[in-house]
């Protein structure tokens, strides 16, 4: 349980520290008075939106800050991704009906929102271009938690807030003179008030495609394809973001790991032994998510994998002393299931692991020393029996498709030897590992 705790600790240590290596790719920004200037922007893969962005003209030029109050619009060729500078009114009250406060009215529900509109200059980001612009910002409401806001504009005109609110009304139990009934007099409204200005932006298309209803929800596939309708209808669609897929790689590796043991039967306590460097390959497959930018992946994986050690003994507190060993030599398939986290950025992308595993053993050839058998009549040759659950921390680092990976493993076998009572043995696994990765987008 402690190496579990352990190895939950380290993914957590890692997984929020920064790297800050740059990421410079081609990109242009846009100067208010409309003059585009073409050059390099460090882009950040960033699941919020910038606040801020890094510019230079050239390779060796002077790298400039720029926020959303000195430039019009900024891009990412590579990507074609367009940002929009503006300022907008946002509401940061939660939307996690877990995290709701409770209004004794509706009057006094809306004033809480209110409250909590705030006025920010932003960079938003551009999902469609043409009769209608959408823009999408993702931010923290005020319960941290990473919301997406949309805004519309039509042509040149103002750019407008698509809201989309959630409050509860729980009316003062002491007004009823059966408290009971408090609870049945709750009401959760979602103020769709997006519905009604999507359907005043679009009305002047009575032949639209995709009808905008209350079951349009405020999720980027449904808003798109509202305003991507709309302009099909007029004819004026310029552009449409690519959407953000679930990245999809295979794996090949091989590496060396070095077992060491720590084995308990009835009579030995902490035989501790080290085990032949065996070598180890396997293929594995990484699911990127797409919401945090495939920084965030889950892998699944299938090695072949070998344990070879020799564990001797000859210790007994009267004195006497019986020539007692164990070999082991399996040939195993580990089946891995893990987390990782992508920590930079470009080229060199540094990460980390955590996962658990478990086996399925294909050959063993375990023995006895002969000696011992004679002693305790035990059997000469066995199988391991019992749960083999594996945990691992792996650190790593991928440059341009190929990667070098380190791997700390953990095993306890119980119940390692079924003639004896109360045997295990407990196995480290230090490994290196590199391979190659092939993208599939």
């Amino acid at each position: 349980m402690k190496k579990i705790i352990f190895t939950l600790l380290c993914f957590l240590y890692f997984s929020n520290f920064s790297f800050t290596q740059s990421n410079f790719v081609a990109g242009t920004i846009t100067k208010p008075d409309g003059t585009v200037v073409t050059g390099q922007i460090d882009y950040r893969e960033w699941t919020l939106n910038p606040t801020k962005i890094n510019f230079r003209a050239s390779v060796i030029g002077r790298t400039e800050i720029f926020t959303p109050t000195q430039i019009k619009e900024f891009s990412i060729t590579t990507k074609k991704e367009f940002y929009k500078s503006a300022t907008v009114f946002l509401n940061k009250a939660t939307i996690d009906e877990s995290k709701l406060i409770d209004f004794p009215t509706v009057n006094a529900a809306n004033k809480y929102l209110n409250d909590h509109i705030v006025k920010e200059n932003v960079f938003l980001l551009t999902l469609i271009k043409g009769e209608i612009n959408l823009y999408s910002l993702y931010n923290v409401d005020n319960s941290n938690e990473v919301k997406e806001n949309f805004f519309i504009q039509k042509g040149n005109d103002t750019i407008i807030y698509l809201k989309n609110s959630l409050l509860v009304v729980r009316p003062d139990e002491t007004h009823y003179q059966y408290p009971v009934l408090h609870t049945y007099l709750t009401s959760l409204f979602r103020l769709k008030e997006y519905i009604s200005q999507l359907k005043t932006a679009t009305e002047d298309c009575p032949n639209l495609k995709v009808a905008v209803d209350s079951f349009t929800k405020y999720k980027q596939p449904d808003v798109v394809k509202c305003v991507k309708a709309y302009n099909n209808c007029k004819g004026n669609l310029i552009y449409t973001k690519n959407s953000d897929r679930y990245g999809i790689s295979i794996y090949v590796m091989g590496g060396l790991n070095s077992p060491s043991s720590l084995f308990n039967d009835f009579l030995s306590r902490d035989l501790q032994s080290t085990g032949n460097i065996t070598p180890a390959f396997g293929v594995g497959i990484d699911i990127g998510l797409s919401r945090g930018r495939n920084k965030w992946s889950v892998d699944f994986e299938v090695f072949n994998q070998q344990f070879k050690n020799n564990l001797y003994k000859i210790p007994l507190p009267n004195g006497y002393s019986y020539p007692r060993g164990y070999v082991f030599d399996v040939n195993f398939l580990r089946f891995n299931g893990m987390v990782k986290k992508t920590l930079g950025l470009g080229t060199f992308k540094p990460y980390i692991k955590v996962g658990v595993g478990t086996t399925l053993d294909l050959s063993t050839n375990n023995s006895i020393d002969p000696r011992y058998l004679q002693v305790y009549s035990a059997t000469s040759d066995f199988k391991f029996s019992g749960n083999r659950l594996s945990t691992f921390v792996a650190p790593g680092v991928t440059i341009a498709g190929f990667f070098l990976e380190g791997r700390y493993e953990w095993e306890s076998i119980i119940d390692v030897i079924p003639a004896h009572l109360e045997s295990t043995i407990v196995t480290h696994y230090f490994s290196v590992y590199a391979g190659y990765v092939f993208e599939f987008k």
